[in-house]
């Protein structure tokens, strides 16, 4: 937010402001910011690990180095496009694992009898703990 505040606000010389803004705004977007980097960094990774695993299995014959030195515009943008596939994905993810319990709870209530059902829409009768027992309830 520094950088931003100095490239559009170049007369703006309040780094408190801007430095605690840039943190609310960090602490609000954490999940986004966790998915960027996990994303960008797996993308790297792979990306540097496809392209040595081509140069040894064309025994040499292929330089990653110098075809990356080529192709810098579409590496950049095959990056940009897997890193934001990623986050599509963990996102999915992330929503899918959310309603796990909920599936699993309808799945399992298919089985239950209309008497079982109703049982366990019912509080227990009984006192539940020592505190319970304690005061008489």
């Amino acid at each position: 937010l520094w950088a931003i505040s100095q490239r559009v606000l170049p007369s703006f010389q309040e780094p408190l402001i801007v430095f605690l803004t840039g943190g609310i705004i960090g602490t609000l977007l954490y999940r986004l910011q966790i998915r960027l980097l996990t994303s960008f960094a797996g993308t790297c990774i792979a990306t540097h690990s496809i392209l040595l695993l081509v140069e040894a299995a064309t025994e040499q014959r292929f330089e990653p180095s110098v075809w990356a030195g080529e192709n810098v515009l579409g590496l950049n943008l095959a990056v940009v496009v897997v890193s934001l596939l990623g986050i599509a994905v963990q996102g999915q993810w992330e929503t899918w694992l959310d309603g796990a319990a909920s599936r699993k709870r309808s799945r399992l209530m298919r089985y239950l009898s209309d008497a079982e059902r109703e049982q366990l829409k019912r509080p227990p009768a009984g006192p539940r703990g020592w505190f319970a027992q304690l005061i008489g309830r």
